[in-house]
């Protein structure tokens, strides 16, 4: 499922880092790109195998109880304490995305799963939609630079939509016993053509 309002703050994050990124991307060299997601994706790998020691082993929220009386602490975040979080990990991750790109929906995933408490499946589902957002932006500042291929883009698009269908009704008949390694597989993928690339 998509929680529309975190998908939505996160999305109007992705658009503006996207077009970011993308700036960041068409001024600097491809080695400097290179040597930052050299960096970033162990990192990323290692914070989502730690994630449960991270989160304090916790799944469900803690209950405290029908003898516990409400407080003024006891008051959950605001809407706009809510939306921060997505808003700012659009952001961020929207920013990266429009730089370099590969890996973008699994780190969007990762960050709904660790800092908004979404199940993998749920956080899966919203990554989707700031992703499309964070491709549009993107999008625009490369068409305006002329850099796109159209005949090259318009088979990719073709089998990126086949694939994301596939995947999607993948996640949500299976859930996380086959995100989670999935996502531990993409990211090791992306780590060894990082490698490769720097070795060539």
């Amino acid at each position: 499922g998509v929680q529309l309002r975190i998908g939505f703050a996160a999305a109007i994050g992705a658009l503006g880092g996207s077009a970011l990124g993308t700036r960041i991307a068409l001024a600097v060299s491809e080695e400097t790109i290179r040597t930052v997601v050299l960096v970033l994706v162990p990192t990323v790998l290692v914070l989502f195998l730690a994630k449960d020691r991270l989160l304090g082993l916790r799944t469900t929220p803690h209950d405290p109880g029908p003898d516990h009386a409400p407080s003024n602490h006891d008051a959950g975040p605001g809407p706009c304490q809510v939306l921060a979080i997505p808003l700012l990990l659009g952001l961020v991750v929207g920013t990266y995305d429009g730089f370099f790109g590969p890996g973008t929906g699994t780190f969007l995933a990762l960050g709904f799963h660790l800092w908004t408490r979404l199940d993998l499946t749920t956080a899966s589902g919203n990554a989707r939609l700031a992703n499309l957002a964070s491709n549009a932006g993107s999008l625009v500042v490369f068409l305006v630079a002329g850099k796109v291929l159209f005949p090259l883009a318009l088979v990719t698009a073709v089998a990126g939509v086949t694939g994301n269908v596939l995947g999607a009704g993948l996640a949500v008949r299976r859930g996380e016993r086959v995100i989670r390694p999935l996502m531990v597989f993409v990211l090791l993928l992306l780590l060894g053509e990082v490698v490769r690339q720097q070795m060539s």
